[in-house]
């Protein structure tokens, strides 16, 4: 057998007869002659190149070099490609975040003025009472219900300077008003009507004399009691926080106390 001095030699041998001398699998030898060095590892390719200097005394130094030499260009292309490229990618200005920032803050605080804004306006005024009340105040009262907005110009004819009335009456009634024809709120109010012969309910929220309907029966219930009672023959005035409750029965207005008030509407409410 004539000595193989280069791999150019080894290669001439064919992939059979180097398979079958050294029992290196023939798809490895294939990628070896072909040089496909990104295709096996660096301890395999080492390893074969072992053996085949042993079975055929070759010194293939050199392909393990070009072997080196390969990957490292390839592992120096990779690391450039990483590299950040200061044209590519400039440096952030700091400005636009204080620009982002300053419209966002911008947004939020019209955000909550509007929402503060908004729970103004559904909120009482200074001159309103804080009302409690499970009735929506949505509901309006109908047309033809007795509650009525009444100009105080319309009232003057018959008042006359204050007299204070505090007579007791019947079924827990703390005073009796007489023949009333109008109730003034001193300040914005709730107030709800029950018509005692049909059980009709009215209700809303208002600061205009309410005038009463003198042909007809009420159950009235005020969410305070800053009120003032206007009759032909003068006017009263009552100063209470908390919530008043009425009876008017053949034109004559009675204060009544919650329990009388229940009992006469059966426990009913709004």
């Amino acid at each position: 057998m004539s000595r193989i001095t280069t791999f150019e030699e080894l290669q001439e041998l064919g992939i059979a007869s180097i398979h079958e001398q050294t029992h290196i699998s023939r798809a490895k030898l294939t990628l070896l002659f072909d040089k496909s060095f990104d295709e096996i590892t660096r301890m395999q390719f080492m390893g074969f190149l072992s053996i085949l200097e042993r079975e055929y005394a070759l010194d293939l130094t050199p392909l393990r070099e070009e072997y080196d030499a390969h990957h490292a260009v390839k592992i120096e292309e990779s690391s450039i490609l990483e590299t950040p490229s200061v044209v590519l990618h400039p440096s952030k200005d700091p400005r636009k975040y204080w620009i982002f920032g300053a419209v966002g803050a911008v947004v939020l605080l019209i955000l909550i003025g509007f929402m503060t804004q908004k729970e103004v306006s559904v909120a009482p005024k200074e001159e309103t009472l804080n009302l409690s009340t499970t009735v929506p105040e949505t509901d309006t009262l109908p047309a033809d219900k007795p509650i009525a907005a009444t100009s105080v110009a319309e009232t003057n004819s018959t008042v006359t300077p204050e007299t204070n009335s505090s007579i007791g009456s019947e079924e827990g009634a703390l005073s009796n008003f007489g023949k009333v024809t109008m109730i003034k709120p001193t300040y914005k109010v709730w107030v709800g009507m029950i018509n005692v012969a049909t059980g009709e309910k009215a209700q809303k929220i208002t600061k205009d004399p309410i005038a009463l309907d003198g042909t007809k029966n009420w159950l009235i219930l005020f969410g305070h009691g800053r009120l003032e009672m206007i009759s032909p023959q003068g006017s009263t005035k009552l100063n209470e926080g908390d919530k008043v409750w009425f009876s008017y029965q053949n034109g004559v207005l009675q204060q009544i106390s919650a329990e009388a008030f229940n009992a006469k509407n059966h426990g009913s409410n709004w």
